[in-house]
């Protein structure tokens, strides 16, 4: 007796597309607002959901579905792999004493009359330094608030500048997870996409370096407390050994990835100068710096909150990350499998005949990937799967949809009511997304500017299959 043949696989219908885009968000929306559940849970079930209706009503086989799971974890790994560097990086410019010491300088630059600037400035050096814009405004954004109540300046102003510069400086840190996914998922690196982006974002800096200064013209008449901030500078002096020999490690990435060297090679040699200062200079035992690469670094000012900023970093404090990604992987990989994004593409294609509406629309999804979903990572993996074949095809590089999606998502999480970055706010400084928002200039600019640049046709890399194969070899080599 012959077996049983197995059942033709179908094409998914838009309507059922659309249908199961529906339960997606529901089921999401449930989860965030309502459970409670971690985000990778949430998207991990997603995924069982997506499998299960191709397994069992398209009949698409496990092994199919398997196969482009894998092809996303082979696009994705190289972002797992830089965020490992960047656990590593971090513990250790933390243990040296490399970001305490530029947390230090910066804190003495505020002035009442240009508060807003500086505290814009200090939050991008820092979450440069760091690579998260979170640790930064539930930490240090507390302390740059609590000078802003004592000089009378609004908390949604203050909250914004804040807010504005501790994403400005996420998303420019090599450390940073939506920038190092951005570019991963468009099969690029985080440094090329800092070239990429510096025609959009480099006016969005500058007007909001120019509106804060205007604004604090109006806010200058207070007086700065010095109580504020003694204790602060104090916690940090006594806790560490300053020196400029600290600037060394992040010396050694920039000008190192500025000759095009490769990312990974330049994050280790970063780590290790970090490390070899956190012994010769904080005299720490060679065993314990190790130890920090792996599980992170503790710090021990007496000041609970910059204690809270310090104490992060190692491989270990990077999986919760790089679990939330791989369910992401998962997730997409299904929903590749059963065609969901092929046809949605299809209808958005037919609106997106010019690459000024290609960027827009893309640009559009990005945001509403995140509102959907509440997770920033979600929303870049699956929209960078989805749109790049899109940007190839109308003749565009990769790395301009890698910037589309660092600048359309990464103050999105921000923005989204019940997103990550929205809460961190609300409970950092009791004010609401909408109080703050209207205030966050770089982003909105740099937004504008990407696309009136892609309508107008400028900064737009073109896209050569042959350059992109030397390209990929390249980033498979780092």
């Amino acid at each position: 007796m012959e077996g049983k043949q197995k059942k033709t696989a179908r094409k998914l219908s838009f309507s059922e597309a659309i249908g199961l885009l529906l339960v997606f968000v529901a089921f999401l929306m449930w989860g965030a607002l309502v459970a409670k559940l971690p985000t990778g849970i949430s998207v991990l079930s997603c995924g069982i959901i997506a499998a299960t209706y191709g397994m069992f009503i398209l009949h698409i086989q496990w092994d199919d579905m398997l196969k482009d799971i894998m092809k996303v974890f082979s696009v994705g790994m190289g972002a797992v792999l830089i965020l490992l560097m960047v656990g590593l990086i971090s513990g250790s410019w933390l243990s040296s004493g490399t970001t305490p010491l530029i947390i230090y300088y910066g804190l003495q630059l505020i002035n009442p009359t240009i508060y807003l600037v500086v505290a814009f400035t200090i939050t991008a050096v820092a979450g440069m330094a760091t690579g998260s814009a979170w640790a930064i405004i539930g930490s240090f954004g507390i302390a740059l608030m609590g000078v802003a109540t004592g000089l009378g300046i609004p908390v949604p102003v203050a909250a914004a500048a804040i807010c504005a510069g501790s994403y400005v400086g996420d998303k420019w840190s090599p450390l940073s997870d939506v920038t190092n996914l951005s570019s991963a998922v468009t099969q690029g690196n985080s440094f090329d996409l800092f070239g990429t982006m510096i025609p959009t974002a480099a006016p969005g800096i500058v007007a909001s370096l120019v509106i804060y200064g205007i604004m604090g013209i109006f806010y200058g008449g207070g007086t700065l407390d010095s109580s504020l901030l003694d204790p602060i500078l104090k916690g940090l002096g006594g806790a560490y050994k300053f020196t400029p020999l600290l600037l060394i490690p992040p010396l050694i990435v920039i000008v190192l990835a500025s000759m095009q060297k490769p990312i990974l090679p330049v994050l280790i040699l970063g780590s290790l100068s970090a490390s070899f200062f956190a012994v010769t200079v904080q005299g720490m035992p060679i065993g314990n710096a190790l130890k920090v690469l792996y599980s992170g670094y503790v710090a021990n000012t007496g000041q609970a909150d910059i204690d809270k900023l310090l104490t992060g970093g190692g491989l270990t404090n990077m999986m919760g990350l790089i679990l939330i990604i791989f369910c992401a992987f998962i997730f997409a990989g299904i929903i590749e499998a059963m065609g969901m994004l092929d046809i949605i593409l299809e209808r958005l294609t037919k609106i997106t005949n010019s690459k000024g509406n290609l960027v827009l629309v893309s640009a559009a999804t990005v945001i509403l990937g995140v509102y959907l979903s509440s997770s920033v990572y979600v929303s870049l993996i699956v929209n960078g799967r989805m749109w790049t074949p899109a940007y190839k095809k109308a003749g565009m590089h990769p790395q301009v949809l890698a910037r589309t999606l660092s600048e359309a998502g990464s103050y999105t999480g921000a923005i989204v009511p019940w997103s990550g970055g929205a809460l961190v706010m609300l409970n950092t400084f009791n004010v609401q997304w909408y109080e703050y928002v209207p205030y966050l200039f770089n982003h909105w600019v740099s937004l504008v500017c990407v696309i009136i640049f892609a309508y107008m046709g400028k900064y737009l890399k073109p896209y050569s299959p042959m350059v992109e194969e030397l390209e990929t070899d390249k980033v498979l080599l780092a």
